[in-house]
């Protein structure tokens, strides 16, 4: 009986990457386009110039990420069992 137990721990190990791609590409895209709002209105009130947006997105980012890793670790685990769950 252990491939049995080999066979459910890859398909496991596979739904649960494809959920944190997935979840970690919405959580970046929400992330990106809330930042980008924040540096073009610092911008538009003339506190920072606009070349610089790009190079703070660049700047922020990681702090931001460090952050959104267990959040998107933690809903990606509730995800797939969840999934799993409503499968079974």
């Amino acid at each position: 009986m252990p491939w049995v137990a080999v066979i459910i721990r890859r398909y496991i190990i596979r739904e649960l990457i494809h959920t944190m791609l997935v979840l970690l590409c919405m959580l970046l895209v929400i992330i990106l386009l809330n930042m980008i709002v924040q540096l073009l209105s610092k911008a538009s009130d003339g506190s920072i110039s606009a070349g610089l947006i790009f190079n703070l997105i660049g700047v922020v980012l990681p702090y931001n990420l460090t952050g959104l890793l267990p959040i998107w670790f933690f809903l990606a685990i509730v995800i797939c069992y969840g999934y799993l769950f409503a499968n079974n």
